[in-house]
């Protein structure tokens, strides 16, 4: 960069060139200049036939492929209204997701009212979170379903249970 804005400053056209790197030095030298814009160009693999894919096999094949992380975290702001860090923190790791995901599946619909997916996120990424640090387990080794968790979600929404009572039963 420095050699390109010295010969701008100068006057003179930057050259396209390659470039090669003197380790003793510790300084970059021209290995070889380009002609035109065509020696850069890039050829086609002799050996290798082309390739042409169907759009609907493309289509297919798509179809099949999990839900990506950062689709997940859109579709996590969007649907359940989450803070994009929370939405982020769960769906970076596929089975945290698919927990949190049941969870709130789990949700009768007398309770979802009351349970919000802001709400689910915010017991698995506070509480939930730090139990697993404190143990050093995964999500795989927490031992409440999310069945249960969601019918405790909602006893502690009614009032019928303690905030502390759902970790005491997670790991």
């Amino acid at each position: 960069m420095a050699r390109q804005i010295a010969r701008l400053e100068a006057g003179e056209p930057v050259a396209q060139v390659t470039m090669g790197w003197d380790e003793e030095r510790g300084r970059t030298y021209v290995q070889r200049t380009k002609e035109t814009a065509h020696d850069y160009r890039y050829f086609p693999e002799p050996d290798l036939p082309l390739l042409a894919l169907e759009r609907a096999w493309v289509g297919e094949v798509a179809l099949c492929l999990p839900e990506l992380p950062d689709a997940r975290i859109a579709r996590f702001v969007h649907r359940f209204h989450l803070d994009p860090k929370d939405a982020a923190l769960l769906a970076g790791d596929r089975a945290v997701a698919d927990y949190f995901e049941a969870v709130v599946g789990a949700c009768s619909p007398a309770a979802s009212g009351r349970i919000s997916g802001r709400t689910v996120a915010n017991w698995i990424t506070g509480e939930l979170f730090r139990l697993m640090n404190a143990s050093g387990l995964g999500i795989e080794a927490v031992k409440i379903s999310p069945g249960a968790l969601a019918e405790l979600l909602g006893m502690v929404e009614a009032g019928r249970s303690t905030r502390t009572a759902p970790s005491e039963c997670w790991t």
